[in-house]
């Protein structure tokens, strides 16, 4: 799977490749999301993710 395959390289922290659930059916997938418990242990402050943090709105410098 292309998650598993992005952890395994590095790409994605390995803590954080199961806060994607995946299955190959529908039922599956409810009863994985349903006994989903969080195990990644750091989470973007909400500053992070503000426009203004990003540095979109502001005046161009010249």
């Amino acid at each position: 799977m292309l998650f598993d395959r992005g952890a395994t390289e590095g790409f994605i922290k390995l803590d954080c490749r199961d806060i994607i659930v995946s299955a190959p059916t529908a039922h599956e997938l409810l009863k994985k999301m349903e006994h989903y418990t969080r195990s990644h242990q750091e989470v973007a402050p909400r500053t992070s993710w503000e426009m203004s943090e990003l540095g979109y709105g502001k005046a161009s410098e010249s």
